[in-house]
């Protein structure tokens, strides 16, 4: 319970999508845990309401093409793997309307928690962590 989750895979998100996913938990008051795309909500008998604006997440990965590979079955050389990035907007399941009841009906975890979570790792950092937009100052100075 508490980690966040791809509503159909039911893989768990790891690395940086934790952290940005929990964040968008406790920014919006989201009870689910589930996320999924936008083709995900489709293809589970549903729709993300219209109007609704989703998370970006990432996946980084290799991708080993296929000339490497042969040279590889050739014995010639080690094959040399592509490290790639990929950009996914995922929605949470609070989003979602018309889902199938396996994914619709998943746990859900109250608002509180994450954030009693979020705050005890943010004392236990002892970073000094800033919420918000970085605002100009209204006061003028001259630099000399």
């Amino acid at each position: 319970m508490g980690l966040r989750r791809n509503a159909v895979t039911q893989r768990a998100y790891s690395g940086i999508n934790v952290l940005i996913l929990w964040e968008a938990v406790i920014r919006h008051g989201y009870a689910a845990q589930d996320w999924l795309t936008f083709r995900q909500a489709q293809k589970a008998g549903g729709r993300v309401r219209k109007g609704e604006r989703g998370v970006s997440v990432v996946y980084a990965g290799r991708f080993t093409p296929e000339d490497e590979k042969a040279r590889d079955a050739k014995g010639e050389e080690e094959p040399r793997a592509i490290p790639f990035l990929r950009r996914f907007t995922v929605f949470n399941d609070a989003q979602c309307d018309g889902l199938n009841a396996n994914i619709s009906d998943s746990v859900a975890v109250a608002p509180t928690e994450p954030l009693a979570v979020a705050e005890m790792l943010i004392r236990a950092s002892e970073v000094d962590i800033k919420s918000g937009a970085i605002r100009p100052s209204t006061s003028r100075s001259s630099i000399s």
